[in-house]
């Protein structure tokens, strides 16, 4: 099981795919309503994806909280891929994106 989260966090594919799902998520942030619980900071972690969406520290917290999700883990592949569907991966990302905004400081 930690192997497999750890294989997972090093493929490229499996990066690849938390890079997209994040972007797009990060681009509904950047559409949010100004009202929105905690728009400020959440905005500007999605104006830093956008900005550069391959900034290790912040990539690597998404990578990590879908890798060790139980859904996408069950399905992580000897390679590191997974096969789960990439509506897993985006609920993963919305779920957690208020923990990287406060785990982070832009």
């Amino acid at each position: 099981m930690y192997l497999d989260q750890y294989r997972a966090t090093k493929s490229d594919d499996f990066r690849g795919r938390v890079i997209a799902c994040v972007r797009k998520v990060a681009v509904f942030v950047l559409n949010e309503d100004t009202t929105t619980p905690s728009y400020n900071p959440r905005r500007n972690l999605a104006e830093a994806i956008i900005a550069n969406p391959l900034e290790t520290k912040i990539i690597d917290a998404f990578v990590w909280e879908c890798a060790v999700n139980g859904t996408i883990e069950s399905t992580i592949q000897e390679d590191g891929s997974a096969v789960a569907p990439d509506s897993d991966f985006e609920y993963v990302v919305n779920v957690v994106w208020n923990n990287v905004v406060n785990l982070q400081k832009w």
